[in-house]
């Protein structure tokens, strides 16, 4: 009886561990945000239990694809850090991402953070608006370069986002 028992346990241990890895990369995404009114931004960083069992999951559209029970992108610490493992080939995106954290992403709405006119900004209209920018570093120039596919971007390995709620964009 015992050794069926230890045939058991080493089956399921077996089969549990046995997903194969498909994609497994990082990203990083740095968001900030400028305070009206004052200078210098805040950065926020995503929830350090994003697409984690007991964590943030507000979709499981993928959830099949994850390795452990973990969604195929999450969070381990405030980090930054995005963190992608799938049993599938898929080209996940930065709207993935933010679905699974359940936050609005996109040019006029991001974090609940929306887009501003100068007359909404300080009273007037010769303020500047504050608006959304998307950035990803490009290591080669050391520069950050405007990209417009917010949700559609397909996120690479070791890139960095910049999301940037501001009066002057990606400088």
């Amino acid at each position: 009886m015992l050794a069926i028992v230890i045939i058991g346990v080493l089956l399921y241990a077996n089969y549990a561990y046995s997903q194969n890895t498909t994609l497994s990369f990082r990203t990083f995404l740095l968001i900030d945000v400028q305070q009206k009114g004052l200078s210098g931004s805040v950065r926020i960083y995503p929830n350090g239990s994003i697409g984690l069992p007991g964590g943030i999951m507000n979709t499981s559209r993928y959830l099949s694809d994850g390795i452990n029970g973990r969604y195929p992108l999450y969070t381990l610490d405030k980090t930054g850090v995005i963190y992608v493992q799938s049993t599938v080939a898929r080209a996940y995106t930065l709207g993935d991402f933010f679905q699974v954290w359940g936050e609005p992403l996109g040019t006029n709405d991001t974090l609940n953070l929306r887009y501003y006119n100068g007359s909404d900004t300080c009273g007037t209209s010769a303020c500047s608006p504050y608006y959304w920018t998307m950035c990803i570093h490009d290591p080669l120039s050391r520069t950050d370069v405007p990209n417009a596919d917010w949700g559609a971007h397909v996120l690479q390995d070791q890139e960095i986002i910049r999301l940037s709620y501001s009066q002057i964009g990606c400088a």
